[in-house]
């Protein structure tokens, strides 16, 4: 596996946990991160790289801002297998990134999308996928434990990240039997 390389351009959990997993698979994993003091970068997204050092584990580590210097990035498609990356809908397009954009740089690319929701999805294509939204639009929350609709017991919030988690076991099933 180590002939495999994946660019991993993640967020939040689904993304870097795809590239965990490939790394801990043997994968040669780049994840590519937002320097901090670039436009755009959120207090958010620096606290999670603080708190999650385990998902950078057997990685390696590339700041690269997108907006300024998306040749760089470019440059690593050229040389990758696989592209992971759990952005919102159309933002790897924006960025010159997206799959049609990374075809041509390398035609045998692999393209790993983790979007939250689909793009032609009518009622979520705007909505930003944060993990508690998922899960609600998903009932999780309605039918945890018991069932709790037939009970009629109220819904009740988990904090687990369910659908990250089980989102980024599909991918890197789906990726390694690609």
């Amino acid at each position: 596996m180590e002939s495999v390389h994946i660019l991993e351009f993640g967020t939040y959990l689904a993304g870097p946990l795809v590239g965990r997993y490939l790394s801990d698979f043997g994968c040669k994993v780049t994840c590519i991160t937002r320097p901090a003091h670039s436009r755009g970068a959120c207090e958010e997204q620096r606290r999670m790289q603080q708190m999650v050092p385990e998902l950078r584990r057997g990685k390696t580590m590339v700041e690269i801002d997108l907006l300024q210097d998306l040749h760089l990035a470019q440059r690593l498609v050229q040389t990758s297998t696989v592209i992971v990356e759990n952005f919102k809908p159309g933002t790897m397009d924006k960025l010159g990134l997206g799959f049609e954009a990374c075809k041509v740089l390398n035609p045998n690319i692999l393209y790993v999308s983790l979007p939250g929701f689909a793009s032609e999805d009518e009622h979520f294509q705007n909505v930003t996928a944060y993990e508690s939204i998922i899960l609600a639009a998903a009932g999780i929350f309605c039918d945890m434990g018991l069932n709790r609709q037939l009970l009629g017991i109220p819904a009740s919030f988990s904090p687990l990240p369910l659908a990250s988690v089980y989102g980024s076991i599909y991918a890197t099933f789906t990726t390694m039997t690609a």
